[in-house]
């Protein structure tokens, strides 16, 4: 005799038939109530699934689109200009370029003022000078008396010797002996003299004398400081001083001579 059938497996059957049913029809919409979060991925999506009507306005950002595929709108107004930047660091020189073309000379400058006159340099050494020549008036001079046939002053400025040279036509009524001089004098003493030496005839007919020679004492040359100095130019009778003798248009120079200090 067979079994009696199980009910209960019956019933489990028919329940699973159902749940099925249900899975096939519901498709999708069951699928997204029931599918977890962050599950669907490129994959799953249909190509050309999404279109304009599923995507929201305003939603999709320039970098979403191809390169060219979004038309370039109207250019904007120019903006306000930025503040300067700072200055950046000099760049390194470059190399010289050639010389260029030499241009024409330039009008000449206006003359410059005309500088200070400098100091005066210190005073140098006393060259030769010739000094005054000196001429006498004609005229017998007495016997027996000496006298100045001429005399003058002369300023040294710097210390210097004295070189003289006298001249004389001189001429007597008889032979008489006679003597030419010159002399230096400061504050009425002799600084030095030069004369003849021994006495002289005077002759009867005019006769030209000189005498040369540089000052000098019985020490020898003598070199006068400087200083004002009397210089005496005489004509002397020896004894016995008894003829007049004529001494025409005598003359003396004076050269100075410096002497280095």
């Amino acid at each position: 005799m067979a079994p009696p059938p199980d009910n209960r497996r019956a019933n489990a059957a028919a329940a699973l038939a159902v749940v099925a049913l249900a899975i096939a029809v519901a498709g999708a919409g069951y699928a997204a109530v029931a599918l977890p979060r962050d599950s669907v991925g490129t994959a799953q999506i249909r190509a050309g699934a999404v279109t304009s009507a599923k995507v929201r306005n305003h939603s999709l950002l320039a970098v979403d689109f191809r390169k060219g595929q979004l038309p370039r709108g109207p250019r904007g107004d120019e903006g306000p200009a930025g503040p300067v930047g700072a200055t950046g660091p000099t760049g390194a020189q470059g190399p010289a370029g050639p010389a260029g073309a030499t241009g024409p000379e330039g009008p000449a400058g206006a003359t410059g003022a005309r500088g200070a006159t400098g100091a005066t340099g210190a005073t140098g050494a006393v060259g030769p000078t010739w000094g005054t020549m000196w001429e006498a008036s004609r005229g017998d001079v007495s016997s027996c008396v000496p006298s100045d046939l001429m005399s003058q002053i002369l300023t040294l400025e710097q210390p210097s010797r004295l070189y003289v040279s006298a001249m004389a036509q001189v001429s007597a009524a008889a032979t008489a002996d006679m003597q030419l001089s010159v002399d230096v004098l400061s504050g009425g003493g002799t600084m030095g003299t030069i004369d003849t030496g021994a006495a002289m005839t005077a002759p009867v007919v005019p006769t030209l004398m000189t005498l040369t020679g540089i000052i000098s004492d019985i020490g020898g040359v003598v070199d006068l400081p400087a200083g004002s100095y009397q210089v005496r130019f005489r004509l002397a009778e020896t004894a016995p001083c008894t003829v007049a003798i004529t001494a025409t248009a005598p003359t003396l120079s004076v050269v100075t001579l410096g002497v280095a200090q």
